[in-house]
């Protein structure tokens, strides 16, 4: 009785403790998403600034305290990322509407080829610019050059829609469950939001709720000045930072400081003494006393699912048999599905070949009484034709969901985000039914569908052109070269 007594008088003043930074804060602290992936190892990010909004950097140890719940954790490690060496999801949102038309626009996309430069090769990067819409320009990706090429593609026109394109942004980077799990994004704009869909409150709470710090770039236009601290506001409060480009030269630079001021981040890492891998929430306390004052935070994750301690032996064995056999069936189910499909398409190929030889008979024993029709006003046809035997050509993807893989193309083949097309390509930006390949005699052409995004040949929007090995053709964002 007396150790439980002991042991309720330590818990209140524990409470207390914890409480007394709370009573005397002047510090913000902004932690980032917990990354549970090397359980029972907890590393989160932390970003701490004075009441006058400066960052506080080189936090070490004896200024940090961190609670798994109620009982404090002495095995800290705080680091950068740099010196951590982690991979960082980023996201580029860009302001493309008609303010930035011209030298501006033109200076972020030479501003962003430089950023994807510093980049480390398994770091990913997404690119959007917000107008009178949000627009993927280039969906996450290793590829820098994939990010530099669609750069090319930014236009500016329209109203600006900031704070949507901030909402969406933070959603792409929270909803891939693929990303590493340092996460930032950037956005640049003169700060003036002429939307109505959500507004700066509510993209500041999305970044906090996510746990993903916003770096903003405030870029000076014809906009008042005044809108720029909407953007100094966005980072303070999500744990990122303000940087202010007065001009065009002050673009390429500015990129290259938020790169920096990324890699700077701090991160603490400790391994978890009494929380399990339960699947049940569980709440860090973070405290910090620093030269520049006191502050407290917490917040709530859910630890990654564990084995059962009590199981014994023989159970873990039987489920062990299971997995295995269920494994094997898998796999030889797998198999078997890809021997059919691969069969299918044979015979599908097969089928087209038979059609093509029919047709080509049937033309040499009748003359052509079709009549002639115009042709039809969304097609413009630009027939080619390889000489000799006719050629076997392929698509081979450079960047999406294909990317690095090739496929045959034939007569009537259909490419598009539904299943329902022989060639499917999930993209967003892709439509369900965007194309399909026609072949004319020993010629290949490519028909648009009348497409969202379009379909474009060698840098060239086109509703039909005939195609050979080389040519370059764009399914929306996603690329692919004929060989």
């Amino acid at each position: 009785m007396k150790k439980n007594r002991k042991v309720s008088l330590i818990q209140p003043l524990l409470i207390i403790l914890m409480a007394v930074p709370i009573l005397a804060s002047d510090l913000n602290i902004v932690l980032g998403e917990v990354n549970t992936d090397k359980f029972p190892e907890i590393c989160f990010t932390i970003s701490v600034k004075d009441s006058a909004g400066e960052k506080i950097e080189d936090l070490d140890t004896s200024m940090v305290k961190v609670f798994e719940d109620s009982v404090q954790n002495n095995e800290l490690i705080i680091q950068t990322l740099a010196e951590s060496e982690n991979q960082v999801a980023i996201l580029i949102a860009v302001d493309a509407s008609g303010s930035m038309a011209g030298e501006p626009i033109d200076s972020v996309k030479s501003a962003i080829k430089s950023f994807a430069d510093q980049l480390s090769d398994n770091d990913q990067v997404m690119v959007l610019a917000f107008h009178d819409e949000v627009e993927v320009i280039c969906p996450f990706t290793t590829n820098m050059a994939t990010v530099k090429t669609l750069a090319d593609s930014i236009k500016a026109g329209g109203d600006t829609e900031l704070y949507e394109g901030v909402y969406k942004g933070l959603d792409y980077l929270y909803e891939d469950k693929n990303l590493p799990k340092n996460k930032a994004l950037i956005v640049l704009s003169d700060g003036k939001d002429e939307g109505t869909a959500y507004s700066d409150d509510e993209a500041i709470e999305k970044a906090l709720e996510y746990g993903i710090p916003i770096f903003s770039i405030g870029y000076h236009t014809k906009a008042e000045k005044k809108y720029l601290r909407v953007l100094e506001r966005m980072a303070y409060k999500t744990g990122g930072q303000y940087n202010d480009a007065p001009s065009i030269k002050d673009i390429d630079e500015v990129y290259d400081a938020v790169y920096e001021q990324i890699q700077a981040q701090q991160s603490i890492c400790f391994t978890a003494s009494v929380f399990e891998a339960d699947s049940l929430d569980h709440t860090i306390h973070v405290n910090i006393v620093t030269e520049e004052g006191t502050g407290n935070t917490s917040l709530v994750f859910q630890s990654p699912s564990g084995k059962n301690k009590k199981s014994n032996n023989w159970l873990a064995m039987a489920a062990i048999l299971i997995i295995l056999f269920s494994v094997s069936y898998y796999i030889n189910k797998r198999n078997k599905q890809n021997a059919e499909d691969e069969k299918q398409r044979l015979e599908k190929e097969k089928e087209s070949l038979e059609r093509e030889l029919a047709d080509e008979k049937q033309s040499q024993v009748q003359p052509d009484m079709t009549e002639k029709v115009e042709p039809d006003p969304r097609y413009t046809v630009i027939s080619g034709r390889p000489g000799g035997q006719m050629a076997k050509l392929q698509f081979y993807f450079e960047n999406g969901p294909l990317s690095g893989q090739s496929f045959s193309i034939s007569d009537g083949m259909t490419i598009g985000r539904s299943d329902s097309n022989l060639l499917t390509v999930s993209d967003q930006t892709v439509s369900g039914k965007h194309a399909k390949i026609v072949v004319k005699g020993e010629a290949f052409s490519i028909v648009d569908l009348d497409s969202t995004n379009g379909t474009m040949v060698n840098g060239q929007k086109v509703s039909e052109m005939s195609i050979k090995s080389g040519d370059q053709i764009q399914f929306g964002k996603v690329v692919t070269r004929v060989k």
